[in-house]
């Protein structure tokens, strides 16, 4: 499928991957008519194979374009062409709840709050409309920089189809695992809204935790045993300074029994209308954890009511003690204090200060402009200052075209302020050409027969004279591919070597629909449901699914996988009877 970036179809500018998915790619594309930036999903080619498939794709479509809500991302049109079915929707610059958790941490309560409103202001819509998500998850609802939340990723939606006085539709088991609700896991009939709203109660769970409650080290097995049968671990053991109603919430919406749930997202809304809470109970997350005094100095940001009646508190001392007192008091740059206020459940209110190492590092180069990387990520560009960083050895290197690449591999990082000041040393300048050479596992890059041993993702950038070099890529199963690269002057040349291949699986019950199954890789149960995507590295694999009281028509799928210095993807398909 990527082989059509860059060109047009249907008048829609194939620009770049924007995701991938067991349904098929998302493409960020350009409407040459409109002149207006588009997302685009394109349908997996085995699954438009299925005209079982293709057809309740058509009719969900159909019902997904009547979705009108501000919190949904839009679908516009729904195309055929020669590349095949595509999906054209709103493109939405954002960052999924998912992506948000990982950088900042779980979210303050009136966050959480604001964007469930949200959240339950689209798939109440849906709901109204007859469309039942069915795959609520952090991982597909964005939240931009201004707090609007897009719900997004209908791919396994059912539509409530009217037939006279009733309403029949036939539920596979879908969803991700560890947000389904126990009757998507018992692959029940009646699956209805009150799985959305199941789903949606493990979100704001995960949110306000700032992890999910299950353990990742767990079995597919064992989390689904736990999601039938056991108990979810207390949202306070996580977080202890959630409300009693906002406990209470979550725990009705993530009830085992679907009667005990809310009965619909209004009733939903209704009790989290009446749910109160204290700012000052509250903990918001700090997106900079520090901020620019007048003169200049850097001082740590507390962000809670009460700090700053403490910071009051303090500052009368302050005028009453000598200059040089204050001094210390407010511009010391050791290390920071953040003061969590925390709110018993049992009633008792208490401050607890938790001193936290975080440090600073200022790096600069001569000359400026060199790429900063730590732990093989690049991070921007010298002269460069990263704040907030956790107190640790790095890996950091500086590298700039035309100089050599300076590195330090156990770089201690001190609480407070680091500073790394650099001379690069210029190369000869007979070798002005440049070899940008990276591979997506551990293993060796071979340069004219030279071996350097590199990290997965992480760049190895070589100075290196005009003219033929072989080049190598060689990874720790003593698999490799190689070329010959040949260089002009001063030209530089960027290689990727892929040892890994995404593999979208998706597999469907004698009537076409998706049908939930186990995704087993070499005879082992991977513990990934379909559809979903596994990362095979390069060797031969026996790939099948498995789903107790039903055989796959196809057995298992022989793959193999070899190197390729183009990233490719798969997709397989299996049938269940």
């Amino acid at each position: 499928m990527d082989t059509i970036i860059g060109q047009v179809v249907d008048n829609y500018k194939i620009i770049e991957v924007i995701g991938r998915g067991g349904m098929g790619v998302v493409f960020k594309a350009l409407d040459l008519n409109l002149e207006k930036t588009v997302a685009l999903k394109m349908i997996d080619p085995f699954l438009a194979r299925d005209e079982n498939f293709l057809r309740r794709f058509k009719t969900e479509a159909k019902a997904l374009a009547r979705l009108d809500n501000r919190n949904i991302v839009n679908v516009y049109a729904l195309r055929e062409t020669e590349f095949g079915l595509f999906m054209v929707m709103e493109y939405v610059q954002a960052k999924t709840i998912s992506e948000w958790l990982r950088e900042k941490g779980r979210f303050s309560i009136k966050e959480t709050i604001d964007i469930t409103k949200q959240i339950l202001n689209a798939i109440g819509h849906a709901h109204k409309i007859g469309v039942i998500h069915r795959d609520m998850k952090p991982n597909n609802i964005l939240l931009g920089e201004n707090g609007e939340v897009k719900v997004m990723d209908f791919g396994l939606a059912k539509v409530v189809q009217e037939h006279g006085s009733q309403s029949t539709v036939t539920y596979a088991a879908a969803g991700t695992l560890y947000y389904m609700s126990p009757e998507q896991i018992k692959g029940l009939k009646n699956v209805d809204n009150r799985s959305d709203i199941y789903s949606i109660g493990m979100t704001i769970y995960e949110m306000l935790a700032g992890r999910s409650p299950f353990e990742k080290s767990e079995s597919e097995f064992a989390v689904q045993k736990q999601i039938v049968e056991g108990k979810i671990p207390s949202l306070l053991k996580y977080n202890p300074i959630i409300p009693k109603d906002l406990v209470k919430f979550i725990l009705k919406a993530i009830d085992k029994d679907a009667d005990k749930r809310f009965k619909d997202i209004s009733e939903m809304q209704e009790a989290l209308s009446n749910i109160g809470y204290q700012e000052d109970h509250d903990v918001t997350r700090v997106v900079s954890k520090y901020e620019k005094t007048s003169n200049g100095e850097s001082k740590n940001i507390v962000h809670s009511k009460k700090n700053k009646k403490l910071l009051i508190a303090v500052s009368v001392i302050v005028l009453a003690a000598t200059f040089f007192f204050s001094y210390k008091i407010f511009f010391q740059k050791d290390a920071k204090v953040e003061k969590t206020i925390t709110n018993d459940i049992k009633g008792n209110n208490s401050e607890v200060t938790k001193e936290v190492k975080q440090a600073r590092l200022n790096i600069t180069s001569n000359p400026s402009g060199a790429a900063v990387i730590l732990n093989g990520e690049f991070y921007g560009k010298t002269p460069l200052l990263l704040d907030s960083l956790e107190v640790k050895n790095y890996s950091v290197t500086l590298s700039l075209n035309g100089y050599e690449e300076w590195s330090n591999n156990n770089y201690q990082l001190s609480a407070g302020e680091n500073s790394i000041n650099q001379n690069l040393k210029q190369v000869p300048a007979a070798a002005n050409s440049t070899l940008s050479l990276n591979m997506d596992v551990p293993g060796n890059i071979y340069i004219d027969g030279k071996r350097y041993s590199v990290s997965a993702n992480q760049f190895l950038t070589k100075n290196v004279f005009a003219g033929k070099h072989k080049v190598k890529f060689v990874n720790e199963k003593n698999i490799g591919e190689e070329l010959t690269v040949d260089l002009k002057e001063k030209q530089n040349k960027k290689l990727n070597c892929y040892f890994n291949r995404q593999v979208s699986i998706q597999s469907l019950n004698e009537a076409g629909d998706s049908f939930w199954g186990n995704i087993f890789v070499n005879g082992n149960n991977t513990g990934i449901p379909t559809p979903g995507n596994i990362t095979l590295e390069a060797g031969t694999h026996k790939v099948t699914v498995k789903k107790t009281g039903y055989t796959t028509v196809e057995n298992e799928v022989s793959l193999k996988i070899n190197p390729s210095f183009k990233e490719e993807s798969l997709s397989l398909v299996f049938h269940l009877k």
